[in-house]
C-alpha cells in the first residue's frame, strides 16, 4: 500500500492532522477546566458546540467534497485550522489576564476549527476509492481503521505529556503546526 504515494500522502497527513486534532482537544478541554476555576458545565458547553457544529455543517462537506477537488479541498483546511489555531494562540496570549476572553476565542475556534473539520472529513473519506486500485480498497481502510485506533489511544497520551510538561502556548503551537 505505501508504495503508492498518493495514498502514502494521504495517509501521513491524515496520521499528523489526526493527532493535531487530539492534541488540541485534549489540551482545550483540560484548559478551559484550569483558567474556569473547573467549571465543568463550560467545559462541556463548549464540548457540545464543538459537536454540534461538526454535525451540522458536516451535513455540507459531503456536497463540497463532491463538488470540489478532495484533494484540495483536504490540504486548504489543514492550512485553514493552522493558522487558526496559530491565531488563536496568538489571541490567547495577548489576554493573559482576562480569562473571558481566553474562553470567548477558545469558543470561536472550537466553532470554525470543527466546521472545518466537518468539511474536511468527507473529503478525506472519499479520497481512498480515487487513489487506490479497487482490489486494495479494503486493505487501505483497514489502514486507515488502524490509523484511528493508534490516533485515539498514542493521541490521548501525547497529549497528557505534553499537557504537563510544556506551556499551553507551546502546545497550541505545537498543533497549529500540525496542520
Amino acid at each position: 500500500m505505501f508504495k503508492n504515494k498518493n495514498f502514502t500522502l494521504v495517509f501521513l497527513g491524515a496520521l499528523v492532522s489526526n493527532v493535531g486534532a487530539m492534541l488540541y482537544s485534549f489540551a482545550v478541554s483540560f484548559y478551559i477546566l484550569s483558567i474556569s476555576g473547573n467549571n465543568s458545565i463550560l467545559q462541556g458547553a463548549y464540548l457540545a458546540v464543538c459537536g454540534v457544529t461538526f454535525v451540522v455543517v458536516c451535513l455540507f462537506g459531503g456536497v463540497i467534497a463532491d463538488k470540489y477537488n478532495k484533494g484540495k479541498i483536504m490540504y486548504i483546511c489543514d492550512y485553514l485550522k493552522g493558522a487558526l489555531i496559530l491565531l488563536a494562540t496568538l489571541s490567547i496570549y495577548l489576554c493573559k489576564a482576562n480569562n473571558t476572553a481566553k474562553i470567548v476565542i477558545l469558543f470561536i475556534v472550537g466553532f470554525f476549527g470543527n466546521a472545518i473539520s466537518a468539511i474536511f472529513s468527507p473529503a478525506s473519506s472519499s479520497l481512498l476509492p480515487l487513489i487506490v486500485e479497487e482490489d486494495k480498497l479494503q486493505k487501505a481502510n483497514s489502514y486507515f481503521s488502524i490509523l484511528n485506533s493508534f490516533q485515539s489511544i498514542a493521541g490521548v497520551l501525547l497529549a497528557g505529556i505534553l499537557y504537563s510538561t510544556v506551556s499551553i502556548y507551546t502546545l497550541f503551537i505545537i498543533v497549529g503546526s500540525c496542520y
